[in-house]
């Protein structure tokens, strides 16, 4: 049977794995529990170099879903090992910069001002709703293509992992808690009121135990490449998204949690970084042959987008 070897998506992962490695080392006495998480990440750099070494084509249905998904498995862990070791380089959280550029754009702050202005129950849920679809548009959209156009999927997986990677590597360096930790705000965010969605985000920050982060805003990050990947699967699917991703990056500041200054750099960082990750991949297919994972089960198109 034929070993797939090292993905693209390994050499991205691993390259993060490394980073944290390093970071949590460099950084130890200011990281809580720094040796059980130089551990975690050593046994998950371990795991995907014993997948790269022993995974095939015949494996069962269990192992190669988790060969093509285990980025996503893994993303919770990353995200909450970044908002702790996000210390190492400022003692303190930063948001009063942040917050005094918005009050430099605006004359007020609008992580405050927008949700409580416009506190029409109706707009409330649409807001609330724009925001949760988060949870349910990055792996359902990956559902769809993995079901129905797998040859897009090892693309997909690579650059939206790339993306989260960067947000994350800039998580642990600048420590922004974000606009929902204001005292006016904390407990406003977990109250439940309103429509069903408003209550949906209240219970799920409600039952949150992470600190941030908030710059760059990976909900607005992640949402804009998601869009962008999915013009590859259907069009018209990325078009009918586009107006659900600009009311969403509205909702990250009208919600209470990020700031505006967030969002914006969520957009620059989705739009600077999903097309170099694509020529990466690209890059990486076309210099490695023997990386092609997905094309083995159904032809990838040649083109590049």
């Amino acid at each position: 049977m034929k070993k797939t070897g090292i993905l693209p998506i390994d050499v991205i992962s691993l390259f993060y794995v490394l980073f944290n490695v390093i970071y949590i080392a460099a950084g130890w006495p200011r990281v809580p529990n720094a040796g059980l998480h130089f551990a975690a990440f050593a046994l998950i750099g371990s795991f995907i170099l014993i997948m790269i070494r022993f995974y095939n084509e015949g494996c069962n249905r269990i192992v190669t879903f988790f060969r093509y998904w285990y980025p996503f498995v893994l993303l919770n862990y990353f995200f909450q090992v970044s908002t702790i070791i996000n210390h190492v380089i400022f003692p303190d959280f930063i948001d009063p910069f942040f917050q005094r550029i918005d009050y430099l754009i605006f004359g007020y702050q609008p992580v405050i001002e927008w949700g409580m202005r416009y506190s029409n129950v109706i707009v409330q849920e649409i807001f609330h709703f724009a925001y949760a679809s988060y949870y349910l548009a990055v792996p359902g959209i990956a559902f769809l293509i993995f079901f129905r156009k797998r040859e897009y999927f090892e693309k997909y997986v690579f650059t939206v992992a790339f993306v989260f990677y960067a947000c994350y590597i800039t998580y642990s360096f600048l420590p922004v808690v974000g606009g929902r930790y204001l005292p006016e705000l904390f407990e406003l965010t977990m109250t439940y009121r309103g429509g069903p969605f408003t209550r949906i985000m209240a219970f799920i920050y409600s039952n949150s135990q992470h600190r941030g982060s908030a710059f760059p805003s990976s909900h607005v990050a992640i949402t804009v490449v998601v869009n962008l990947a999915t013009f590859n699967y259907s069009k018209k699917l990325a078009i009918l998204m586009i107006p659900l991703s600009f009311l969403l990056t509205i909702a990250t500041v009208y919600c209470h949690y990020h700031y505006f200054i967030d969002t914006i750099f969520g957009v620059i960082y989705a739009v600077a970084l999903y097309y170099p990750a694509v020529k990466l991949y690209h890059y990486l297919i076309k210099a490695f042959p023997e990386m092609k994972f997905s094309a083995r089960i159904k032809g990838e198109p040649n083109q590049v987008r």
